[in-house]
């Protein structure tokens, strides 16, 4: 089974970042635009999706995409914010988990590992 990734953002330092913690836990990563991320989360299988909430227009967008979807599993979300105010704009539009920016490689590593190795192991228990 092969774990997938899709990272919405325009921040490369934030995709910097993000890439190797994912792909040090065997997740492929694919990173996108907003516009594009609309059409992806309906077309293609992820196993975690995260968005960056800077565009706060656009995210909500993805994250409403994400919820409309129909999936069999459905994907982890994470939101990428620098506004720690926005916190409960961000998990009552769908989040699961949030990373904070700047990002530290710690919470990074941390929070991504909670996003994305527990959700599969409890998937291969199935």
């Amino acid at each position: 089974m092969s774990f997938r990734a899709l990272l919405v953002t325009r921040d490369d330092q934030a995709a910097e970042a993000i890439t190797p913690v994912l792909s040090n836990f065997g997740l492929s990563v694919q990173c996108c635009s907003y516009p594009d991320a609309l059409c992806l989360v309906s077309e293609q299988k992820f196993q975690t999706i995260i968005v960056d909430y800077d565009d706060s227009h656009s995210a909500p967008l993805v994250f409403q995409k994400i919820a409309s979807a129909s999936f069999e599993n459905h994907p982890v979300t994470v939101a990428l914010l620098t506004d720690k105010n926005m916190v409960r704009n961000v998990f009552g539009a769908g989040a699961s988990f949030v990373l904070y920016k700047p990002l530290s490689m710690q919470e990074a590593e941390d929070t991504l590992w909670a996003a994305t190795v527990l959700p599969r192991s409890v998937l291969t228990r199935l």
